[in-house]
């Protein structure tokens, strides 16, 4: 999917879904892209959440047209912290997406989360997005570990935790993984930040050599008892993405083992229903027809060739290259069963 592959130096901050924007909200969920720009492109004067739905929705077809309306975000936005936030996403985005102007581009996304910064000084998700940034990018870029220091630093006086989990990035980055793994375990065993630890834990062991290990994480994190009712809707809505992205993983994992088939089909098919059911934010998390096309790979291994046949005429047509490669086989693969 196409913005798992372009944010590369700052995860894009949660949209809290406007009364306003949930028809919007529909419609990208239904992958229907289209039309949720046409609505946005013509909606004048435009609020930040008008031009933040428009944006997510332009990267998930191309990032060309996102950078085009961030430039009109800022210009009619200057002095708001989150416009600028958005801005070092999607230039983190260009960066990423090719060769040619990635060092422009990446200084473009360095400016716009210190300006962030300069709007809001004390802002823990602009803090970390520049942490991320100097831990990703190279030193010919602005990347610079040093900077990220003083800034995990800043982060701890604002917010313990927060700064813990910003110093096992950190440690992660500079190749002190041990001292970082006994940071998120500590995390993992307190009960408010148990699901996110676990969770970056997972991410931390999906490679080649740790696969198993970040399946078990995962598993953790969908074995994590909270009552949602208590939790504010902030850190529900979190829950609730870490609990479906953990699915997501699995069935990822699943595929590239080529292992626990069983196990990622029962996981896509519960990221699947939770998408269709959640009010919860789900912009940048992968596509009903992403996670059906894996479901598909899945069932095709594990040789239930009648539900793959079920699945696949509920797939879209995303105008996206390697969607369109994988479906293709996988439609060939069908016909020959």
């Amino acid at each position: 999917m196409k913005k798992t592959l372009l944010i590369l130096f700052l995860s894009l901050s949660n949209l809290t879904i406007s009364s306003a924007n949930e028809e919007a909200y529909l419609l990208y969920k239904q992958e229907k892209y289209s039309e949720v720009i046409d609505k946005f492109e013509r909606s004048k004067p435009k609020s930040f959440e008008d031009f933040e739905t428009l944006i997510y929705t332009q990267l998930e077809v191309d990032v060309d047209d996102a950078e085009e309306s961030v430039e009109d975000m800022l210009e009619a936005l200057p002095e708001h912290y989150r416009a600028h936030l958005l801005s070092a996403s999607v230039m983190g985005a260009q960066a990423s997406n090719g060769i040619f102007g990635a060092l422009g581009y990446a200084k473009k996304a360095k400016k716009g989360l210190e300006k962030a910064i300069e709007l809001a000084p004390d802002n823990i998700d602009a803090l970390n997005g520049l942490v991320s940034f100097h831990l990703a990018a190279p030193s010919i870029a602005g990347g610079d570990k040093d900077e990220a220091r003083k800034l995990v630093d800043k982060i701890k006086k604002l917010d313990a935790k927060e700064g813990q989990f910003a110093e096992a990035r950190y440690l992660m980055a500079t190749d002190e993984s041990e001292s970082a793994e006994s940071i998120l375990n500590a995390l993992a065993g307190q009960e408010d930040t148990k699901a996110r630890a676990l969770f970056v834990l997972a991410g931390f062991y999906n490679n080649d050599e740790t696969r198993e290990k970040a399946l078990e994480h995962y598993r953790k994190v969908l074995a994590v008892d909270l009552k949602l009712a208590e939790l504010d809707d902030k850190s529900r809505e979190r829950h609730q993405r870490w609990n479906m992205l953990a699915n997501y993983r699995i069935g990822q994992l699943a595929l590239a083992t080529s292992e626990h088939s069983q196990e990622g089909i029962a996981a896509l098919t519960q990221y699947i229903n939770e998408y269709q059911a959640t009010d919860a934010d789900v912009y940048g998390m992968p596509s009903l027809s992403w996670a059906r096309l894996r479901l598909i790979e899945l069932l095709l291994n594990a040789g239930d060739v009648n539900q793959a046949k079920i699945v696949e005429p509920q797939l879209n047509d995303l105008d996206e290259s390697r969607y369109k490669k994988i479906r293709k086989k996988l439609a060939k693969r069908i016909d020959k069963a």
